[in-house]
């Protein structure tokens, strides 16, 4: 029964960093959209420096996320039978 407990209290902070970290995913996307602008005519006022964090860090969160949707299914798998 302490097993099961422990595991419900794992799995919901496990859900908890899976919606923070898809927020700040989301975040990061409005930023980049922000900076990226199809009408400028002046191609050199990019910041594609900042563009290029920005999808780094993106790749490494869409990566932690992915990761943790696989640990919340197989807890949730576990949990369920």
């Amino acid at each position: 029964m302490a097993d099961i407990m422990a595991l419900r209290g794992i799995l919901a902070e496990n859900k908890r960093k899976f919606r923070n970290k898809r927020l700040e995913a989301k975040g990061i996307i409005l930023l980049m959209n922000e900076l990226i602008n199809p009408y400028e005519d002046e191609i050199e006022k990019t910041n594609a420096a900042q563009i290029k964090t920005y999808a780094e860090k993106l790749e490494q969160l869409v990566n932690e996320i992915k990761e943790l949707k696989e640990k919340i299914d197989a807890m949730e798998s576990d949990l369920n039978g």
